[in-house]
């Protein structure tokens, strides 16, 4: 295989043999190099798995705020405030990431006022921004993704190797390598997504085959 492309998941073999296939069209029909064909089968690849990848809630549902019963003070008075003088239970809050999963403890009304006071995530959307942030670094492609503000994707998030064409030895070939270090990408996004994701770019690829042949043969046959 002259393009590579390896995916740490478990993917039906004829998912991923249709999906080399397509990639070996870019060659074959269209004269693509092996970087090119790569770098045109990542990008649509990517944007499948984008486009499945949910965005997280804006706050915290509700069944991750919970009354707290660990030690210390259940009620607070504020002493001063729009709730001076009012008892105040405090709630667990839970902030869901994966092995950072955290709990914060503040007082509210009622869990409803919890959420509405308290559950406002500030990362929210981190997921679909990491796919995001593969097309702008790798391809200079790709428009940003909505997110929170303090939404930021940093090095611990993501890594990725830019392409290089392999042209000496016997194997010419062509490497990219995308990791995605959000442990819980995996929660969100199954292996079945994956499996989707790339069904959905080998159709994709496919369509472009076909309009890259089509196109070819009307400036073959109009001699231009």
């Amino acid at each position: 295989m002259a393009t590579e492309f390896d995916i740490k998941a478990e993917i039906p073999e004829n998912v991923l043999r249709d999906f080399y296939n397509a990639l070996d069209g870019y060659k074959t029909q269209l004269g693509n190099s092996p970087a090119v064909a790569l770098r045109r089968g990542v990008i649509a690849f990517i944007k499948s798995l984008r486009a499945r990848t949910p965005r997280s809630a804006k706050q915290a549902p509700l069944r991750d705020i919970r009354p707290y019963t660990g030690p210390g003070p259940h009620y607070i008075t504020p002493k001063s405030g729009n709730f001076k003088g009012r008892a105040l239970h405090r709630f667990s809050i839970k902030r869901r990431g994966g092995s950072d999963t955290v709990y914060r403890i503040q007082p509210a009304e009622s869990r409803k006022d919890a959420q509405a006071r308290h559950g406002q995530y500030k990362k929210w959307g981190l997921a679909k921004k990491s796919w995001g942030w593969f097309m702008q670094s790798l391809f200079q492609r790709g428009n940003p993704e909505q997110g929170g503000r303090d939404a930021k994707i940093t090095p611990d998030m993501v890594e990725a190797i830019p392409l290089k064409e392999i042209v000496t030895g016997d194997n010419p070939h062509a490497e990219v390598t995308l990791i995605n270090k959000l442990d819980y990408m995996r929660d969100i996004l199954p292996d079945f997504a994956l499996a989707d994701a790339m069904v959905s770019a080998t159709r994709s690829i496919r369509e472009q085959l076909r309009k890259g042949c089509v196109k070819a043969k009307r400036t073959f046959e109009s001699g231009k």
